[in-house]
């Protein structure tokens, strides 16, 4: 007996060295480093920006599907689109934007669809982790500590090393504007028919059981900002529109349910679910990133939404500014 609880001690330190260790030995794979990269970049421009600052937070539909200049444009006040990867969650989106927080801040936080109904942590989050902050293991619930201290070592030393070898990460940190809104989508009129028959053949999006273990961050955050005087909005992002898919009833009924969930627990939903659904031909690269013209289709009537609240509430918008001149 004293051997097996000498062996499981000795192997619970040895996992906690390699999760305190193996970010800094090996080098992050290419999507983690986009992660990184576009991170830094994004949060420096917010960083030296004033309050109050508009901050969208979320993962990619954020960084693909919103516009932090459309959002800017219409209130008058600095936005920043700090959207990155759906592989983070929203346990880590919201440990980022506090720090991020200040006085009087509005935070628009991006819904996907998928996360809210499982956020649990992924083999991407496991590896920024330990790049970023070895520690923040600990603001994780002790049910995920396994998967930060162990993890999938091999693979991810097999990754960093650049196996299995493929085409390579495409993305590029650099490729956004000094807003954080990603510049590389801007492909109306250059779509090839096999794009369009690749995104036709995507499965359908899951429907909504009415567990959402992802609401508890959303309620964290939306407390935190609202305590240093912000205001908290959620906004859902573009998604392909795919009705031969779906019965559509049921469909819109997933809808209804999720935007109900936040209604009464008195977030503000600055758009509805159905209005985010594009066509095919305003897609990118998945179902959940918009073209150029696909994002201004979603964030225009959602940033003028927000302007009008800000202006009833009386935030110093560019309209308050108009008027009071």
């Amino acid at each position: 007996m004293r051997f097996f609880i000498a062996f499981l001690l000795s192997f619970a330190v040895l996992m906690g060295l390699a999760h305190f260790t193996w970010g800094r030995i090996l080098p992050p794979p290419p999507e983690l480093d986009w992660v990184l990269a576009l991170e830094d970049n994004k949060w420096g421009a917010a960083e030296a920006a004033s309050s109050p600052r508009i901050l969208i937070i979320g993962g990619s539909e954020a960084h693909y599907g919103l516009s932090a200049e459309i959002f800017e444009r219409e209130t008058g006040l600095q936005a920043f689109n700090l959207g990155t990867h759906a592989g983070l969650s929203w346990r880590t989106h919201y440990l980022n934007t506090k720090r991020l927080l200040r006085s009087g801040d509005i935070v628009v936080f991006s819904v996907n669809y998928v996360r809210l109904m499982a956020d649990d942590p992924r083999d991407l989050e496991v590896r920024y982790w330990r790049e970023r902050d070895p520690a923040s293991v600990f603001e994780f619930p002790v049910r995920y500590w396994p998967v930060f201290m162990g993890g999938d070592l091999l693979g991810e030393g097999l990754k960093s090393l650049g196996y299995p070898p493929g085409k390579g990460w495409l993305r590029r940190a650099d490729a956004i504007s000094p807003r954080g809104d990603e510049t590389a989508n801007m492909l109306e009129g250059k779509r090839s028919a096999q794009d369009l028959s690749r995104l036709r053949r995507t499965g359908i999006t899951p429907p909504f059981k009415g567990e959402a273990p992802g609401l508890a961050e959303i309620l964290k955050l939306k407390q935190a900002v609202e305590a240093r005087g912000g205001r908290f909005y959620v906004v859902f992002p573009g998604q392909l529109d795919r009705p031969r898919f779906h019965d559509r009833p049921a469909y819109e009924g997933n809808f209804q349910a999720v935007e109900t969930l936040f209604r009464d627990r008195d977030i503000e939903i600055l758009n509805d679910m159905e209005s985010a659904l594009l066509p095919i031909e305003l897609m990118y690269d998945t179902v959940y990133h918009p073209t150029g013209a696909g994002r201004a289709r979603i964030s225009t009537p959602a940033a003028k939404t927000l302007a009008r609240d800000l202006k009833a509430e009386g935030v110093m918008t560019r309209d308050t500014m108009e008027s009071s001149s």
